[in-house]
């Protein structure tokens, strides 16, 4: 198509003005199917990530401070340290889909 925006949702193809309305319903079926899955698996406290979350944290703060006190070598303590903080990823994703609180408004700060 010369000159035409196509746009894909899902596997629904809109260029214009025409949409693949059959390919739109499966697309939107699909999603209510997954929010369902989902909701069904998560909605409480989500204490494992925390746990890992802090033990991360501890982690990265013993290493340093053997590091700081001269127990670990510098070329030991970074590339832990760097391995430790790539792992953090991990809980800190899940934060940023407000996966850690769940339906506890009060620990809702923990999603931030």
């Amino acid at each position: 198509m010369s000159g035409q925006a196509i746009a894909k949702v899902g596997d629904a193809e809109i260029a214009g003005n025409r949409i693949n309305k059959a390919a739109l319903k499966r697309a939107r079926a699909f999603e209510q199917h997954a929010r369902g899955t989902v909701q069904s698996l998560s909605g409480k406290f989500a204490w494992a990530t925390v746990a890992v979350f802090l033990g991360i944290l501890a982690s990265v703060s013993t290493v340093a401070a053997l590091a700081i006190a001269g127990y670990v070598s510098y070329w030991v303590a970074i590339p832990l340290n760097a391995v430790l903080i790539y792992a953090i990823f991990a809980p800190l994703h899940e934060a940023v889909h407000d996966n850690i609180a769940g339906p506890i408004a009060a620990c809702a700060g923990l999603n931030s």
